[in-house]
């Protein structure tokens, strides 16, 4: 058992106007938290039973505690006990004690800041149905844990058809045949209806937080989608890319892979952003290990020691190997493998900026300027809804008119209301197989919140639904070529072994 904790090397949490780390856990019945305030926190709220007690650091704001305005700067101690209504707004670095432990179903949020959620949203997702039926107890259990417990055994012993047929999945045979059978199977209709009321509840009930867990190659059909869309960049131009949310860099090395792969005559420059610095600098190296033996698990030696070393790194929310979907002809082409390390190459790595940034900061195509294609795939998911649609339309400000904006792995609804709104065209082309390219996300589904539900070409909305693809303003810079019907099974990304010539 440690007696020195060292702050963690990446946000606990993360909202709309503040960042906190959480030390520990502590032996005591007691968190610990150091929060970096931006502009202050995201809703009211008030405890249940936990007792909050904040000193201030550094930076000035002010804490509305029952509908009161308190100044605090410097060395100020608020105690808030519960039941109590409160929030905070400022540029403040805060230093938080909570006693006892947060634990599921403590907070009950009010409504939003004004201060930091300027939209009129409404209230907080986690006020939804669900979420205060979440809140009823009994004998200090919660009563919708137990019904998703019990949810869950119900949905992992049904029949393994029925359950494929609820998620889209009928291996073994075309999609035509599978679309025919899902739509006259009952069996289908009543496991997605099944599957939709589970994955409401979870969302619902789910303690969201961001994931450092990627793949290289992750999604094929979308690095195929991104080369097709380049086909008629005239030789020699410019073409600028930016991806949020990069991670320990997989994504940024697949894209740029993909495409020299297939068009090493462009001049590519990328953006490469993330909120947290340790896995800029990380990703920034290219280096990682190949040894999966703990994949799914950080080490213990890491974990005590407090020691990141390229295997810790790798593995970080890893449930499986960071390259288990590359076959060993990718690998070689994309990384020098030298001494149970893979370092992606020199080539690959060219023209690259690595920035920390927040993907929500409405002054961030001020800073970054605007791009070919941007891609914000597989973290808008993490976040509350409300905060997703802010960050989501806020990211419409770093496409070109007529550019392209990726993004997949967040709330459906969500992103097709804004994208209706806000007049983005659908990429239908390989619109399936994108939606469905994600094993983790397709398979995640209904028990999981970060999960995509079933492909579904019935609904009238479903191009706009699926697509994870969008074209913006009207004045394209390159145009889709049609590429093949979207009922197509096979697709794959073309090898660099063959496109890429020498370097």
């Amino acid at each position: 058992m440690p007696y020195i904790y060292a702050i963690p090397s990446v946000p606990t949490f993360i909202g709309k106007g503040m960042l906190g780390y959480t030390f520990g856990p502590l032996r005591q019945n007691i968190d610990f938290y150091y929060i970096e305030v931006k502009s202050g926190h995201d809703f009211f709220m008030k405890s249940r039973k936990i007792t909050r007690i904040y000193y201030v650091l550094a930076g000035l704001g002010y804490f509305i505690i029952n509908n009161h305005k308190y100044e605090v700067g410097p060395s100020s101690l608020v105690e808030i006990p519960p039941k109590v209504e409160y929030c905070y707004t400022g540029q403040m670095t805060l230093l938080a004690f909570a006693t006892p432990r947060w634990f599921r179903g403590n907070d009950v949020l009010i409504k939003w800041n004004p201060d930091v959620a300027q939209d009129d949203l409404g209230f907080p997702d986690e006020q939804s149905r669900w979420a205060r039926i979440g809140q009823l107890r009994i004998c200090g259990k919660s009563v919708i844990g137990a019904y998703l417990r019990l949810s869950q055994l119900v949905w992992n012993s049904l029949p393994s058809s029925f359950v494929a047929r609820a998620q889209g999945q009928l291996p073994g045979v075309s999609s035509q045949v599978r679309n025919y059978l899902s739509a006259s199977l009952g069996a289908s209709a009543i496991g997605r209806a099944y599957g939709r009321h589970l994955h409401a509840v979870v969302n619902a009930h789910s303690r969201r937080s961001q994931s450092f867990g990627t793949y290289f190659l992750r999604n094929r059909p979308e690095l195929q989608l991104m080369q097709h869309l380049l086909e008629s960049k005239a030789v020699g131009s410019d073409l600028n890319v930016c991806v949020l949310g990069c991670s320990k860099g997989a994504e940024v090395y697949s894209i740029l892979w993909a495409i020299r792969s297939v068009r090493p005559d462009l001049r590519l420059s990328m953006h490469a952003v993330d909120t947290s610095q340790e896995i800029l600098e990380f990703a920034e190296s290219g280096v990682y290990s190949l040894d999966d033996s703990n994949a799914g698990t950080v080490p213990d030696g890491d974990r005590t020691t407090g020691k990141k070393t390229t295997k810790w790194n790798t593995d970080r929310d890893q449930v499986s190997s960071i390259f288990e979907r590359m076959t060993e002809e990718e690998k070689e082409s994309m990384f020098d493998i030298e001494d149970g390390r893979a370092r992606v190459k020199h080539w690959l790595k060219e023209g690259v900026s690595w920035l920390r940034g927040d993907a929500g900061d409405p002054q961030l195509a001020n800073v970054l300027g605007q791009h070919d294609i941007v891609v914000a795939n597989r973290f808008l998911c993490h976040m509350r809804p409300a905060a997703a649609e802010r960050c989501l339309r806020n990211l419409a400000q770093l496409v070109k008119p007529g550019g392209h904006l990726f993004v997949s792995g967040v709330d459906l609804n969500i992103r097709s209301r804004v994208a209706q709104e806000m007049n983005w065209k659908p990429v239908t082309d390989l619109i399936r197989e994108i939606h469905e390219g994600d094993t983790s996300l397709r398979n995640g589904w209904p028990l999981n919140y970060w999960a995509l539900e079933p492909f579904c070409d019935s609904r009238e909305d479903w191009r706009i639904r699926y697509a994870s693809v969008f074209q913006l303003g009207a004045t394209p810079n390159f145009e889709s070529s049609p590429i093949h019907d979207r009922a197509q099974d096979s697709v794959g990304v073309v090898s660099p072994v063959s496109k890429r010539g020498s370097r």
